[in-house]
């Protein structure tokens, strides 16, 4: 027998609930996607933490969790990430679990193995994260609406076992704009977030657009800072930082100005502070406020590279031996 709800009862239904609030409803299945190496994990890994924290993220409250983390892409490079969210943001609680394995979540043994493997760990989770959805569908064809409907099917088995939120990253297409494969995972999801990786006054950033929320508004556009800590034994990591405002198209225009002039006019004898500058303002591509926001950015790309110290520091492109020019 299925129920007929009233619009009384219907008013009793409990109000949405948020793990994060404007961000991650509770329960829900949630779809992060981006290119290759634009953040996608760095995200997620401080969602998760934040969860297990039940500390504030990016100035959002949490609904303070138990989160299982499955790095089907490897747990070892969490190692340094996790260390540097720690000293960031204080000791990582045990309220996170990591499982270092890609169950195939197609598999009907595979996905009962790992439901016992929680059970068996008397660990109940609010949050699910599945790093990444190809890596735990292991041969389906992420175009067949069958195939992505046999793997929604299995988050949605983890999320009603568990109650909880499944948040799972997935690749855009080569082309961009949209995630990988079929329809059917957007249609199922109530949550998309598209990651990208952009420019920010203060350095790299990533952003965040909502492009579905089912049960609520879709919340504005989110930068974050991807901030650098030092860690023992002289390695770093980046941790996702505080809410930056991005640079605007004018700035991004001026690095790529003065980066041409500089492979343009100055590959062979390297080029100082007051060269660049005189060289952008000759050509009149902008202001000379222009030139030293478009010059931060400039400085911090990895298609420089810096000779000398002080006033005679030269700059050099990338694919320039310094050596070979100062001989």
């Amino acid at each position: 027998m299925y129920k007929l709800l009233t619009p009384r009862e219907l008013e009793d239904l409990p109000d949405l609930v948020w793990l994060i609030k404007g961000i991650l409803p509770k329960p829900c299945m949630a779809v992060v996607y981006g290119d290759p190496g634009c953040g996608k994990t760095f995200l997620a890994l401080s969602i998760a933490l934040a969860t297990a924290s039940g500390r504030d993220w990016l100035g959002r409250t949490t609904l303070q969790g138990p989160v299982l983390y499955i790095a089907a892409e490897g747990v070892l490079g969490l190692k340094s990430r996790v260390a540097a969210d720690s000293i960031k943001y204080g000791q990582v609680t045990d309220a996170i679990r990591f499982l270092p394995g890609a169950p195939n979540l197609l598999e009907v043994g595979d996905l009962k193995k790992l439901v016992n493997s929680i059970e068996v760990a008397n660990f109940q989770p609010d949050l699910i994260v599945i790093d990444t959805l190809a890596r735990v569908t292991t041969g389906a064809d992420e175009n067949n609406a069958k195939d992505m409907g046999r793997a929604v099917e299995a988050m949605g088995w983890l999320q009603t076992t568990f109650g909880a939120s499944v948040l799972v990253l997935h690749h855009k297409t080569k082309g961009g704009g949209s995630e990988r494969g079929s329809s059917a995972l957007r249609g199922a999801a109530d949550v998309m977030i598209e990651c990208e990786q952009k420019e920010a006054s203060e350095g790299q950033a990533i952003q965040l657009k909502c492009s579905k929320m089912k049960d609520d508004e879709q919340f504005e556009t989110i930068a974050a800072l991807m901030e650098k800590v030092e860690l023992a034994g002289g390695r770093s990591s980046l941790v996702v930082g505080h809410e930056v405002e991005l640079l605007s198209e004018t700035d991004t225009n001026a690095k790529g100005q003065i980066l041409a002039i500089l492979k343009l006019d100055f590959a062979q004898t390297g080029a100082t502070h007051g060269d660049l500058k005189k060289a952008f303002l000759a050509r009149d591509y902008g202001s000379a406020s222009t030139f030293d926001r478009g010059l931060r950015i400039f400085k911090e790309s990895r298609e420089v590279r810096v000779a000398g110290e002080g006033k005679g520091k030269k700059y050099y492109p990338i694919d320039v031996s310094v050596s070979s020019v100062s001989d």
